[in-house]
């Protein structure tokens, strides 16, 4: 008996799910389900997908998994001949969970808008920044074919099927420039071209950047190579494929659910000048609490009895969330109950080691990453003195540079101000003063070369720019070199 995949025919990422399977050799039973008689909400499908979207898949032996990127990966790894579609090698693999949380989180995301915008709420035309969006998702698209051949490298991935996808749609509400996006529009021709598909660089952080030159970005990418590659067991990112599945699809819920409905409030603060938050992204935030009390049902951890990097990433994004739409602990108490669970103290960022071990304050962390991890001590030095210089700038680092920005967050987006006071502003000029002094006759924060000193304060400072811009006549040795800063953010 073949698996199930519930489904609705012009949806792209079920063509995403329909194009992998045609390529693997994979049939389905097909189940359409009527959005239009409000099928997707029965008590029925809710039971099989609380999210209640398509495409979703139900093996034989009731396994069930959503999103339809976690369900490529899932039928690749299972059904496949080989791994070329979705590699073993985790750098290529990190690459393409790259490519498909860039789909899932900025591709697919403005693509839904347009078409919400039109089919839901009656608009007959689109707005000059969904215009924008789409712009810019082509952008980064040509970058990311520069010098190759599929978007992930030099063979057809599951990446290029998703995004295929997606974008085929996008094209139709948002046309492709083919003079401007060569590139992009030689790819969708290529792609289009195979046999399987008859069936129908971003300036984002983190990026990680390895020591042979291997360069990765996008959270959860990250998080799945990372333990891939250094993990002494895989309890955080297992390797039985249903385990997997259900751990990517929380990874994918994160990034175009939880995160998009994040963004896009603190998008209306910051680059719309809102001092107010809509009631539909309130709604929206309630719903993600909804899902996630959902997917903690009988369970301990997010996606099952133990902790993994659907964990970490989907409580970073939460307790960000949090500050915007408060989580109404009585209405959520499995939710609330995780976020204590995870972190009583209820700050950001906290490390979970595999022995249980946890420790949070980002300072922290670093310094033991560093002690225990790294192969030398130059980012955090034994030598007394040194390192006491590095703490200082450490604590400088939490007890003046973040709080001065905090405090701004703060009368921002819980005192509903839309003005930085002066007095706020005056403290971050003085901060900028501190590290200028700090700097002089130096080449780093603390001394000749880079240290965590120089990552935290280089975390909190390109933050608060963005709300006390550096004037870089005053500040000269903050702001340059223009290579020194790349080192940092590459």
């Amino acid at each position: 008996m073949a698996p199930t995949l519930y489904l609705i025919e012009p949806s792209p990422p079920v063509r995403g799910v329909l194009i992998t399977a045609k390529a693997i050799g994979v049939t389905f039973t097909e189940k359409t389900v009527d959005l239009s008689k409000g099928e997707h909400l029965t008590s029925e499908y809710l039971k099989i997908n609380p999210q209640h979207t398509v495409p979703t898949l139900v093996e034989e032996d009731g396994f069930i998994i959503w999103d339809s990127h976690a369900i490529e990966a899932y039928l690749v790894s299972k059904y496949a001949k080989n791994d070329s579609l979705y590699p073993k090698d985790l750098k290529k693999r990190a690459l393409v969970d790259q490519r498909l949380h860039f789909d899932s989180s900025v591709a697919f995301t403005p693509m839904i808008r347009i078409v919400g915008d039109i089919l839901q709420r009656g608009k007959n035309k689109i707005d000059e920044n969904d215009k924008e969006s789409g712009e810019k998702v082509y952008e980064f698209l040509e970058a990311f074919l520069n010098g190759k051949e599929w978007i992930a490298g030099d063979s057809v991935t599951i990446a290029d099927y998703s995004l295929y996808s997606t974008i085929t749609t996008f094209n139709v509400l948002v046309p492709i420039d083919a003079k401007k996006y060569p590139k992009v529009t030689a790819w969708l021709k290529k792609v289009g071209a195979r046999p399987e598909a008859e069936i129908n660089p971003q300036h984002t952080v983190p990026t990680l950047v390895e020591e042979d030159g291997f360069i990765i970005w996008d959270s959860h990418a990250i998080e799945a190579y990372l333990v891939s590659k250094y993990a002494k067991n895989d309890s955080l990112y297992p390797k039985d494929l249903k385990k997997r599945a259900l751990v990517d699809q929380r990874l994918h819920f994160d990034s175009c659910v939880a995160f998009t409905s994040m963004a896009r409030i603190i998008g209306d603060i910051f680059q719309r000048g809102k001092n107010k938050i809509d009631e539909n992204h309130t709604e929206s935030g309630e719903k993600v609490y909804e899902f996630l009390e959902a997917f903690l049902n009988g369970k301990e951890w997010i996606a099952g009895d133990s902790v993994t990097i659907a964990d970490y990433s989907l409580y970073s994004t939460i307790t960000s969330l949090n500050v915007l739409v408060p989580i109404d602990a009585k209405k959520y108490p499995k939710l609330t109950a995780w976020l204590k669970k995870i972190n009583p103290q209820h700050t950001v960022t906290t490390l979970v080691e595999e022995d249980g071990f946890i420790i949070w304050d980002s300072h922290a962390i670093e310094a033991y990453l560093v002690s225990k991890y790294a192969k030398n001590d130059s980012l955090y030095p034994k030598d007394l003195k040194k390192r006491a210089l590095v703490d200082q700038r450490l604590h400088f680092d939490s007890s003046v540079a973040f709080t001065s920005m905090a405090r701004i967050i703060g009368d921002i987006f819980q005192r509903g101000k839309n003005k930085i006071d002066e007095n706020h502003t005056e403290s971050g000029k003085k901060l900028y003063e501190f590290l200028e002094a700090f700097l002089n006759g130096k080449e780093w924060i603390v001394g000749d070369s880079v240290t965590i000193a120089d990552y935290s304060l280089y975390s909190t400072i390109t933050s608060l720019n963005v709300l006390i811009p550096i004037d870089a006549k005053k500040y000269p040795k903050k702001l340059g070199p223009d290579q020194k800063r790349k080192s940092l953010n590459p």
